[in-house]
């Protein structure tokens, strides 16, 4: 699993109902509790798809 987003949301309407990315990614951190999950989730699972490399 790998996360991605759309942001800033380009084609959300209307204008003034944009998501609250703040709320999403609190969301996200109760759903996937821990952090060696969020982890690969985040950083490790798109290094090994897109070969990108850790700084």
């Amino acid at each position: 699993m790998l996360w991605g987003s759309d942001w800033p949301h380009p084609t959300e309407q209307p204008l003034n109902h944009i998501s609250d990315d703040a709320l999403l990614a609190d969301l996200f951190a109760q759903v996937v509790g821990d952090e060696a999950t969020r982890d690969l989730i985040l950083v490790r699972n798109p290094v090994g798809l897109y070969g990108f490399e850790l700084a």
